[in-house]
């Protein structure tokens, strides 16, 4: 008889993490929780996506105080207003965020589903 290796439960893993950063970071403030996950907890792997609106400049400022260098990924749909591409830029250069990531919709993939 050969006995089987019982495989992870990745839902488990999930859980088990979750309940431990939040036990961790009970009552921390939002740069405590950002400058863990960009520097202990998951560096290299975190990023945020914004859609530059006005409320979004919270989200960037806490971001930016803590560390600039995180990736922060914008959706060009080609379609936005000229003034939401040129805040973004002013907020880009206002907070000193340094890997801001446009990403674009592959073109004949869209046309194909248009």
């Amino acid at each position: 008889m050969v006995a089987l290796k019982k495989q992870p439960d990745p839902a488990l893993e999930a859980r088990t993490l979750a309940d431990e950063l939040n036990r961790r970071f009970a009552g921390a403030s939002a740069e405590d929780v950002i400058a863990f996950a960009v520097r202990e907890g998951f560096p290299g792997a975190v990023g945020a996506v914004s859609s530059f609106g006005a409320e979004s400049a919270v989200l960037l400022s806490l971001i930016a105080s803590v560390e600039k260098s995180t990736p922060i990924l914008f959706l060009d749909t080609g379609k936005h207003f000229p003034e939401t591409i040129t805040y973004k830029e002013e907020l880009r250069a206002q907070l000193g965020l340094k890997d801001l990531r446009d990403l674009k919709p592959d073109a004949d993939l869209l046309s194909q589903k248009d």
